[in-house]
């Protein structure tokens, strides 16, 4: 129960916290802001490995909470620099969203370690290190300022000219938050996590109500499928996003959405087997996608000055 508790909280921090992680991005720049945020990590890992029963038992709370705000801040910051690939920002996305998807494995490998005779607090321990270690990285190496968003426009006269990608990104934030766009934008982005996150929730109760004895069989395959989808795919959806475009990109998620739900109310009215692994494996390319497609249109139609906030806002009403 304290565990559930716990990670409660932690997640709804996530959220709460994403506008102020977005408003740190855009004042201070991923440079600060990238490395404040892992050197927060590290402080809130190395609280929660002093957790202990007793008088520490508050590290526990404390510690976690920490690295539950401050990690996602870390994603937020690099997200810019998928701009460093001209014509190729929607795989770069997509490889970021799929590293931060895949970095709940990291919490599997410590657990790997201490089954083996790795103390608690010495895992964790080794875990702040390199937390500790990329903060100074990014300290020194990131830029100061986010990385534009170019488009290189060529035309008969022999001469490159660069614009921004969109007229929207030269207007003041208010009007970008009551832009047709931004609602339509927050609409799409809240309803799709809204339904994935429904799922992760509830996919233990669902299995158990169709067949309670091969239910821990399918959830120990969604916990694998669900963060391998987020590499798997990141050609799939580099293409997407790159060649087809964001707005098409939306349409392909609602229809991969659309292809989830009849797969798993198939299985939920058959018990297939086959219905529910193929339902995992289209929701594994689900999730990675409407991240992707909401940091890339975000990014592209608005531009790089208030993109933290936007997205940070983007990600607390969802």
């Amino acid at each position: 129960r304290a565990l559930t508790v716990m990670f409660t909280v932690a997640t709804c921090a996530i959220n709460v916290c994403s506008i102020l992680a977005g408003v740190l991005y855009d004042r201070c720049g991923p440079r600060a802001s990238g490395a404040g945020a892992a050197i927060t990590t590290c402080i809130g890992c190395l609280i929660f490995a002093a957790g202990n029963a007793g008088a520490l038992d508050y590290a526990y709370m404390l510690g976690f909470f920490i690295m539950a705000v401050a990690g996602p801040s870390v994603f937020i910051a690099s997200l810019s620099f998928v701009n460093l690939f001209p014509g190729r920002e929607g795989l770069g996305t997509a490889v970021l969203v799929g590293c931060f998807d895949a970095s709940s494995a990291m919490f599997v490998g410590l657990a790997f370690f201490m089954e083996r005779g790795v103390p608690f607090d010495q895992a964790f321990a080794g875990y702040a290190a390199v937390l500790g270690i990329f903060g100074a990285v990014a300290l020194m190496l990131w830029p100061s300022k986010p990385v534009a968003l170019q488009q290189q426009v060529v035309d008969d006269m022999d001469d490159g000219s660069s614009v921004d990608s969109s007229p929207l990104a030269e207007l003041p934030l208010k009007k970008q938050f009551w832009s047709t766009e931004y609602k339509l934008l927050l609409l799409a982005f809240s309803v799709g996590m809204s339904s994935i996150n429904f799922f992760i929730a509830t996919c233990d109760l669902q299995m158990q109500r169709v067949d309670p004895d091969l239910a821990p069989e399918l959830n120990r395959a969604f916990s694998i499928m669900l963060p391998l989808g987020g590499i798997v795919y990141i050609p799939v959806i580099g293409v997407v996003l790159d060649r087809l475009g964001p707005t098409s990109g939306w349409a392909v998620a609602w229809l991969a959405l659309f292809v989830f739900g009849l797969l798993n109310w198939y299985y939920a009215f058959s018990g297939s087997m086959a219905a529910a692994y193929g339902a995992f494996a289209v929701f594994g390319f689900c999730r990675p996608l409407f991240y992707s497609l909401g940091a890339d249109f975000t990014a592209r139609t608005f531009g790089p000055g208030t993109f933290g906030l936007l997205y940070g806002t983007m990600n607390t009403v969802a």
